[in-house]
């Protein structure tokens, strides 16, 4: 990705594509962002992972401490920082009051000291190990750590998942648990980026986590999540502006500038009844329907005439 010398101020905006779409999803959406943050806290208590990295805002920061210590944990704050992508709350039905993140260590009280020390040397093999990802993924860490300075490395992690490569159009396969195009605004299962889309390391990680989610009472969201992870999604870049499209919903945010358009599809297994209907990916073309399937029709007949007596 050849980037250009300019950078636009941060934002994150999300569009949905009808007020039905909203009213049925955005709660969905919501529970799924929650059911993911305590998952990940939730696989350190039920020994998926002996350590484990979570983001949350400051003013969480007391009572989330006092239910993870209920159940065992200890945590110590490494970072406080400003993400965008991290800190929006579009799905949400009340943003969040602060964009800045505080970033925490968790993990069992004969553990953290050891994390932690990993943490201040940055010893990658000893962190990736402590939280549990799969041998052949630890070499996909190292973007998120700076070793390639990109804003938003979505394109990169897709291309290295890929083999590289001269295309700057991508089409992904693989089964929806690795599926991290939507990772950025808090939808995905996976704690780190999958080597490539068929990862079956990263899928057993995955089915893992997503089973301590329905053990802890989230049944119905990982059936969700599953659900949106399996529709088609296109990203994409050009001129500093990154493009999230699905079936109901547009994200912009700001990225990396560049000259080119790079773009990364994944077709999907399945489409909500709720998803727009057009012409162009990620969405589907609409089909022809009979005068009495049209919905004028269907609202003539909720509304009829009166009959009027002779």
């Amino acid at each position: 990705m050849e980037r250009l010398d300019f950078s636009l101020p941060a934002f994150t905006r999300l569009a949905w594509v009808s007020d039905r779409a909203r009213n049925v999803w955005q709660p969905r959406f919501a529970r799924v962002e929650d059911a993911i943050a305590n998952i990940a806290w939730l696989s350190v208590v039920e020994g998926v992972r002996r350590c484990a990295i979570v983001d949350i805002c400051p003013n969480e920061h007391i009572i989330s401490g006092m239910r993870w210590l209920k159940h065992g944990l200890s945590y110590l704050p490494i970072e406080q920082h400003c993400v965008p992508w991290l800190a929006f709350r579009g799905f949400a039905s009340e943003p969040k009051e602060s964009p800045y993140i505080m970033r925490l260590a968790i993990a069992r009280t004969a553990d953290l000291p050891a994390f932690v020390e990993a943490l201040e040397r940055e010893d990658q093999q000893v962190i990736v190990e402590a939280m549990g990802w799969p041998a052949c993924c630890q070499r996909m860490p190292l973007l998120e750590r700076g070793e390639i300075e990109f804003q938003d490395s979505t394109w990169t992690t897709v291309r290295m998942a890929l083999n590289g490569g001269n295309s700057n159009i991508v089409d992904i396969s693989g089964p929806p648990q690795t599926n991290q195009l939507l990772r950025y605004v808090g939808i995905s299962i996976l704690p780190h980026v999958a080597c490539k889309p068929e990862c079956a390391a990263s899928v057993t990680l995955a089915d893992q986590l997503i089973e301590v989610g329905r053990s802890s009472g989230y049944d119905e969201e990982m059936d969700w999540l599953l659900e949106i992870l399996s529709w088609p999604i296109e990203w994409s870049a050009l001129h500093g502006i990154a493009e999230i499209k699905m079936p109901l919903f547009r994200i912009s945010s700001s990225t990396d500038a560049t000259a080119v358009k790079y773009v990364a599809r994944r077709t999907g297994s399945t489409y909500p009844e709720e998803g727009a209907r057009a012409l162009r990916f990620p969405f589907t073309v609409p089909q022809k329907l009979k005068y009495t399937d049209s919905a004028a029709y269907r609202r003539g007949l909720s509304h009829p005439l009166p009959v009027l007596s002779s």
